[in-house]
């Protein structure tokens, strides 16, 4: 790993950043004496707002120069995805394929946690395969349309969600196969505070299912229209590896009481996981020395694919 050519552009990268910051301030400052200068001068002669109007383009211009120096740079950005890739070829050794802007929205479609969006940009979307079973997974951002009315007036507005998705491909898997229904679910959540015996997945009523595990029933919830399917699908193993990610979530400071941040989904031959994870978590830290520790605590997002292969046992 090049840890030295990453810890070159970090440093150019945050020197860029102190430099543009400093100058901001300064125009800013001069724009603000300006301004105040005008106010002064406004008693003596009200007409002139030229103070007034040239202070105020300074501090527009403060504020220009300090976005420039947050941009990233073209190798800023070629560090970033060099890391990314590293990454992903060293955990997934069989088979990666990184792949950003090119993830496949028609993959969300029908996988009962989210809608297809309005507008979408996806992230560190890659391919990869464990054990011959292909998966995909990325960060994203989603933002849908919604209505907000008040009395008098509506407004539309776009609400964001951003989270991670891993979509893991069962075909020719047996665990679809002989089952009560011909289309088997099982949806798994964490718990709500309102008790639901029953949720409607699209068009399939699926009933909540209990499993041995007394632990296991009270962090989460588990709805199937199949219940041979439901616990033929989670194996005892896959239940305690669930807790365990539970309690890691958990330490993450993702909410519990929060069901849409951590859902599965077991349909039509595939595992959708769906993940709401701040992305300052696993991100990139400027004001950090890259070095082994710092890759390290990066490669745990592109992990996240593996180690819910290993909790939902699909070596099985």
């Amino acid at each position: 790993m090049r840890f030295k050519k990453v810890e070159k552009e970090r440093k150019k990268f945050e020197i860029r950043r102190d430099i543009f910051t400093i100058i901001s301030f300064f125009v800013l400052l001069v724009g603000l004496i300006f301004f105040v200068f005008n106010i002064y001068l406004d008693e003596f002669n009200p007409t002139d707002n030229f103070f007034l109007y040239f202070g105020i383009a300074l501090i527009i211009l403060a504020i220009l120069i300090f976005a420039l120096g947050l941009a990233d740079t073209n190798e800023y950005k070629k560090i970033l995805i060099f890391i990314q890739k590293k990454a992903i070829k060293e955990i997934y050794p069989e088979y990666s394929k990184f792949n950003n802007k090119s993830f496949k929205i028609e993959l969300f479609n029908d996988n009962l946690i989210l809608q297809k969006p309005l507008y979408y940009s996806f992230d560190k979307s890659f391919d990869g395969k464990i054990n011959s079973i292909l998966f995909h997974y990325a960060s994203f951002n989603f933002r849908y349309a919604q209505v907000l009315t008040d009395k008098y007036t509506s407004n539309i507005s776009s609400a964001p969600i951003d989270g991670n998705i891993i979509i893991f491909e069962l075909n020719g898997n047996n665990i679809f196969n002989d089952n009560e229904m011909q289309n088997p679910i099982l949806y798994i959540r964490l718990s709500k505070k309102v008790n639901e015996d029953k949720v409607s997945l699209n068009d399939v009523l699926a009933e909540k299912i209990l499993y041995e595990s007394q632990d296991f029933n009270e962090k989460f919830e588990c709805f199937s229209n199949d219940k041979l399917f439901a616990f033929k699908a989670l194996s005892p193993k896959a239940i305690i590896g669930l807790l365990n990610f539970y309690n890691v979530f958990k330490d993450k400071k993702i909410p519990a009481n929060s069901y849409n941040n951590f859902s599965i989904v077991f349909n039509k031959n595939k595992i959708f996981v769906f993940l709401k994870i701040h992305p300052l978590i696993y991100g990139f830290n400027v004001n950090k020395e890259f070095n082994e520790s710092e890759y390290s605590r990066i490669k745990k997002e592109f992990e996240l694919p593996r180690d819910f292969f290993n909790a939902l046992d699909l070596y099985k």
